[in-house]
């Protein structure tokens, strides 16, 4: 049987999800059999795109 991988999930007062980004990112690699360094990589990746786009940062939940 497999084990079974938990973090835990905060919230802000606007509803907004506050993680840990070393338990997401060891979550993920747990769930995706990649390493971390590569996980990382890809989020850095994506920011810097979102970054390019104007679509990174902070964001109010809806």
């Amino acid at each position: 049987m497999a084990e079974r991988f938990t973090f835990k999930v905060d919230y802000a007062p606007n509803g907004m999800p506050i993680v840990n980004e070393e338990e997401m990112f060891d979550y993920i690699a747990y769930c995706t059999d990649l390493d971390v360094e590569k996980v990382k990589a890809v989020d850095e990746a994506m920011t810097a795109y979102l970054t390019k786009l104007g679509l990174a940062g902070e964001h109010e939940a809806p």
